[in-house]
């Protein structure tokens, strides 16, 4: 489990991302009734892998999240409003069946419906569910929803102009294979694994994974979205509905991205195990762990219920240096946050430093204090040996004096002088100096 952790800086990148799309849209005005993807920039090109052995390839011990390039990835996933639009331009005649009955029939999730014969269908919304995310789409599907897109949303029959050729080149063969793979001039497209992890669970400002895509560890909340929390999403609400995509709108991915726990799973075009497809984000009806970065599920890429997507392109160059831009403003302001924190704790080792210097000062004066009294103890010690030295001194003159020297009161007199008197501890030389005074038997 990752530790949790606060984003220390607002996400900026998404807000830079819209405001560039905002004005590319007034510089080349789209036509009427096209498909508007809400794109977020993904910066941080060549950002390291999860280190959790998470399941991002054909095998368990895969890591994800590592992407090479910037990208762009769909705010929100495809709405009903957006594929019904992709249907009228492309499925007169749905020579590809990318419409499903269930979209019509199921009174709860289908959101769109179909009138009229082959060759002219046309495909209204539902009242109510146009901001909804469309479901009842395969991964082929969604490859030709991307196609669409990448060929600049012509309208025809289902062709190589149209939804067979673009990012995928869409064949029978491959196709029943499972072999297609994104063509190397795409520019829409599905994206892959590690493209829809970065995106949902990767913080570009912290530099590091979280567990859920709300930018924290915390297990989501499963709330109807008048609930929402910050960390908050359609889930375990069985028998319930979908939500608008960004219903949950406090609680966006790092990458400001929604959705991307909850409401429905989402295709990815990662081939697992030969014949299937991934899938991530968990479900309404699924249970809040079912959305962590740890849960990923994989299933034939022609089933269709229950499953939803999103797309991914490659931005303008503008677009990647303003992504690196933002990358690189967010490292700064991350290395800023840390220089201030240095100085706080330089500040606080400052203020302890003056106050033991202070202490030090009165330790000083203490020492100097106790020093003169030791210097004066030191002093006076020296003056008593000196007076010492002095009376030895004496004592020796006078022991010489009376060496071979008889008796005589003069001798005795020298035992109480004051040389004696004040020598009494001095008794070696007092025990000498009797014995050679003492008077000769």
């Amino acid at each position: 489990m990752r530790p949790l952790a606060a984003r220390p800086f607002p996400s900026t990148l998404p807000r830079l991302a819209t405001a560039l799309a905002l004005a590319t849209a007034m510089l080349t005005p789209l036509a009427a009734s096209a498909v508007v993807i809400d794109w977020v920039t993904v910066g941080v090109l060549g950002n390291a892998a999860d280190t959790d052995p998470v399941n991002c390839g054909p095998s368990n011990a895969s890591p994800c999240g590592a992407v090479a390039t910037v990208y762009k990835i769909g705010k929100y996933e495809v709405t009903n409003a957006q594929y019904a639009e992709f249907l009228n331009k492309v499925a007169a005649t749905d020579t590809n069946a990318l419409y499903n009955t269930g979209m019509g029939g199921d009174a709860t999730f289908g959101g769109i419906t179909r009138s009229g014969s082959s060759g002219s269908y046309s495909y209204p919304v539902k009242p109510g569910f146009e901001s909804k995310p469309v479901t009842f789409v395969s991964f082929w599907d969604a490859a030709r929803f991307a196609n669409w897109l990448h060929n600049g949303q012509p309208t025809g029959l289902q062709t190589s102009l149209t939804t067979e050729d673009g990012a995928y080149t869409l064949t029978p063969a491959a196709i029943a294979a499972n072999s297609v793979l994104r063509n190397p001039s795409a520019r829409v497209f599905v994206p892959n694994e590690n493209e829809w992890y970065k995106a949902a669970y990767y913080d570009p400002i912290a530099r590091l994974y979280y567990d859920y895509p709300t930018g924290t560890d915390t297990q989501t909340g499963c709330v109807a979205p008048e609930g929402d929390t910050g960390n908050s999403a359609n889930c375990s609400r069985d028998g319930s509905e979908l939500t608008n995509v960004g219903a949950y709108f406090l609680s966006e991915s790092p990458s400001g991205t929604f959705d991307q726990g909850g409401n429905l799973y989402e295709w990815h075009e990662q081939i697992k195990y030969g014949g299937s497809r991934g899938l991530r984000g968990g479900a309404w009806v699924d249970s809040a762990g079912l959305l962590a970065a740890g849960y990923s599920l994989l299933d034939d890429p022609a089933h269709e219920w229950g499953f939803g997507f999103r797309v991914a392109s490659i931005p303008e160059q503008c677009e990647v240096d303003l992504g690196q831009c933002g990358s690189d403003l967010f490292t700064c302001e991350a290395a800023k946050s840390e220089c201030i924190a240095d100085l706080v704790v330089v500040n606080a080792a400052w203020g302890q430093t003056g106050t033991l210097l202070d202490q030090c000062t009165v330790n000083e004066k203490q020492c100097q204090t106790a020093l003169a009294l030791v210097t004066q103890e030191r002093d006076a010690a020296e003056a008593k040996i000196s007076r010492l030295d002095a009376e030895v001194q004496f004592l020796r003159t006078r022991l010489d004096a009376c060496e071979g020297h008889p008796p005589n009161l003069a001798c005795q007199a020298d035992l109480s002088g004051d040389g004696i008197v004040n020598f009494k501890d001095l008794g070696l030389f007092k025990s000498v100096f009797f014995k050679k005074c003492e008077p000769t038997p």
